[in-house]
């Protein structure tokens, strides 16, 4: 990782924001209790920028929670990064939130990273290990919580994320549920890793996975 990289989070529980340089966390913010995530975010942000003394204009890179998760949350995320990028002259990495809840794991196995939504259902994705370029043995998408854990059970996954309450397969291995709210610094390294191979995002958009309304068996899940 070079120079210094601002990433935030407006997905997870422990949302905020966080300041990496040369490998190192220098500082991290959360976003405050009570207080609207739009402005909370751009509290954390200016309080890890404070703590570390750096200046957003010589950031190296930003990068943030790309989705899925709350429509809100990933709307904020991504008009606060762009907004940040304009002013500052800092260039943007949209880090897949699959991605990051699988990278936090640290498996050389498969693993399912599965966040809840609604109506019983998951954001999810099966990857061949926790290698953020490894390929995905399930694509990412929307699923029904009860169709997926027999797939991971059979590809003898771990699996990470806040959709343990939706997936009820005896034989899926669980990893503790502290790694279901990845750090903000995580992300910030995990973009780090994505721009120095796959380029930055010159005009990133939310991955939401589904329209507003959808369904998973829209999928065909």
């Amino acid at each position: 990782m070079r120079g210094a990289w601002l990433g935030f989070d407006t997905v997870f529980d422990n949302g905020g924001a966080s300041l990496v340089a040369d490998g190192t966390v220098r500082a991290v913010g959360r976003i405050p209790a009570g207080v609207p995530t739009s402005g909370g975010l751009l509290l954390s942000i200016g309080e890890v920028l404070r703590d570390a003394g750096i200046d957003g204009d010589s950031l190296e890179g930003i990068a943030f929670t790309l989705g899925p998760g709350s429509y809100t949350g990933l709307r904020i995320a991504v008009a606060t990064a762009r907004g940040l990028s304009a002013g500052w002259g800092v260039p943007l990495k949209g880090v897949p939130t699959l991605r990051l809840l699988a990278y936090g794991v640290a498996s050389d196995k498969p693993v399912l990273a599965a966040i809840r939504a609604r109506n019983d259902e998951v954001f999810a994705a099966l990857y061949a290990s926790s290698d953020p370029f490894s390929p995905e043995l399930m694509p990412a998408g929307v699923y029904s919580g009860a169709s997926i854990g027999g797939t991971a059970v059979s590809h003898r996954a771990v699996a990470v994320g806040s959709g343990r309450t939706e997936i009820h397969e005896p034989g899926l291995a669980w990893v503790r549920e502290t790694l279901d709210s990845p750090e903000s610094s995580a992300c910030a390294i995990l973009g780090s890793i994505l721009a120095a191979v796959l380029g930055f995002d010159p005009n990133p958009e939310p991955l939401y996975l589904r329209g507003f309304m959808q369904k998973a068996d829209a999928f065909g899940r």
